[in-house]
């Protein structure tokens, strides 16, 4: 989510799941100036975390002492700052918010307060709802209401691919005749998954090895699934309920930090969820070759593993602890490190700077995924991470693909890394630059002169591809 404020207009309103609106209020120079926020929840859901990136552009704003205050308590709301410069600096920071709540905040500068400083990794999240996104998909796309929503998906030549109403809690889905890439555009929030397990128009898998699993981190929303979750609890205490889209009850109780509920064999579906604190979900269709990245939750992640975890760190000297069932480790990685730990079952990671994890299988890894950046948003200048695994026992001819996508027309993209050929291409809007690599767990490099997507896949793309985008904003 991104607010933008200028001298000339007065109010600004942006409707995602949440309304913000920004209204200025200057105090003299010597006492240097605020900005008054309201942020309000409208999807109807409870949002814990809800993490929002705020651009704020004033041109007495010239100096680092600023601070963001919650007006009702008093208390300071930490921020991070993503990009700053002279009259613009662009923030973001969580919040809690239940149904139907308002915050009114304070953003203040020049006004000699000091802020708290957090580490970035208390920054770092993926939120995978937005209403706008940018994606490719091989088969299936699924596109999820969380409100009542006038929803729009357009593909690179233009050609309308969905246009109509989704109910809050229901799902369209649009079959393509061909990869592709596409454009969504609503006005209500919205998850969108794609897919490719199941034969085409169909949602049931086709066999034992049409597998793949996505995740998202949450209180509250609704997610599609072709036949297995795993929900594990971020905190001690927590009340978690799971029911169809139809109110059929799959689970209610009460979890344990780090403990996993698991229901394997369901009939492909929408899923409701509630809980009382954060929990991860893993779902999809559960075999030997699935593939999932995960950003921790303020540096830390309980999950479960099919097989292997992955830690693929962005900054030195990070320093990372893992826990599974009878297994400890305690090891220190530097920027663009990978390290690969054989493990099954629920695990425990704590980071002190941002990381990713990967959740893998114990054999090949077919599955797809949208790269994040280390702040969790879906587009960057740079990316920098490492592939899925390749078994060359089981997997003759597999290769991992790196497909960027480009937003804007004009825009030069470099794929360079573990890769069987460096790429160096010119991309239109919505152009993919695909580049491949034929080694396991193989280190890439994106590079771009406009913010791109990167989606790292394999080239079984009719099989075992299942994963949720990363909208434009958060």
């Amino acid at each position: 989510m991104i607010v933008k404020y200028n001298e000339i207009v007065r109010k600004i309103i942006i409707i995602l799941i949440l309304v913000l609106v920004f209204l200025p209020t200057h105090l003299s120079a010597a006492n240097g100036y605020k900005k008054d926020i309201v942020i309000k929840e409208t999807g109807g859901l409870k949002r814990n975390p809800s993490f929002i990136t705020l651009t704020v552009e004033d041109p007495n704003l010239s100096n680092d002492d600023y601070i963001l205050v919650d007006k009702d308590t008093k208390k300071e709301i930490p921020f991070y700052v993503v990009e700053k410069e002279k009259g613009k600096i662009k923030i973001r920071f969580k919040l809690n918010l239940d149904r139907g709540e308002e915050k009114h905040l304070e953003f203040r500068f020049s006004t000699g307060e000091k802020r708290s400083i957090l580490p970035e990794k208390d920054f770092s999240f993926v939120n995978y709802i937005g209403t706008e996104f940018y994606g490719i998909s091989f088969e299936k796309i699924y596109l999820i209401a969380l409100k009542d929503s006038d929803v729009k998906v357009t593909n690179k030549d233009g050609k309308l691919l969905f246009s109509g109403k989704i109910k809050y809690g229901h799902y369209e889905r649009i079959d393509l005749a061909s990869p592709q890439s596409f454009h969504v555009v609503s006005n209500g929030p919205l998850m969108v998954t794609v897919s490719s397990i199941g034969k085409p128009g169909k949602n049931l898998p086709e066999d034992k090895s049409d597998d793949d699993i996505t995740s998202i981190i949450g209180t509250e929303g609704f997610f599609f699934t072709h036949s297995d979750i795993f929900v594990t609890s971020l905190f001690d205490n927590n009340f978690v309920r799971v029911e169809d889209s139809g109110g059929e009850l799959i689970y209610k109780g009460t979890l344990k930090a780090g403990e996993t509920f698991k229901k394997l064999g369901l009939y492909p579906s929408l899923l409701y969820y509630k809980a009382d604190k954060p929990v991860l979900i893993q779902y999809g269709k559960f075999d030997d070759s699935s593939f999932t990245v995960i950003t921790p939750y303020l540096g830390f992640l309980y999950g479960y593993s099919f097989g292997e975890v992955g830690i693929f760190s962005f900054e030195n000297n990070t320093n990372v602890l893992f826990k599974g069932d009878g297994k400890t480790e305690k090891f220190n990685l530097n920027s663009k490190e990978f390290k690969l730990i054989s493990y099954e079952g629920t695990f425990e990671v704590n980071a002190d700077k941002p990381i990713i994890i990967y959740s893998l299988g114990k054999s090949s890894n077919f599955g797809g995924e949208e790269i994040p950046t280390h702040l969790g948003f879906s587009s960057s200048t740079k990316f920098d991470f490492v592939t899925g695994k390749i078994s060359f026992k089981y997997s003759k001819g597999h290769k991992r693909l790196i497909n960027v996508l480009s937003p804007e027309g004009n825009n030069s993209v470099e794929i360079n890394g573990k890769v069987i050929k460096p790429v160096k291409v010119t991309l239109p809007s919505l152009g993919i630059a695909q580049g491949e690599s034929n080694e396991t767990v193989s280190l890439i490099n994106v590079s771009s002169k406009i913010p791109v997507m990167v989606f790292e896949t394999s080239n079984h793309t009719n099989r075992e591809i299942f994963f949720n985008l990363i909208p434009v904003e958060d």
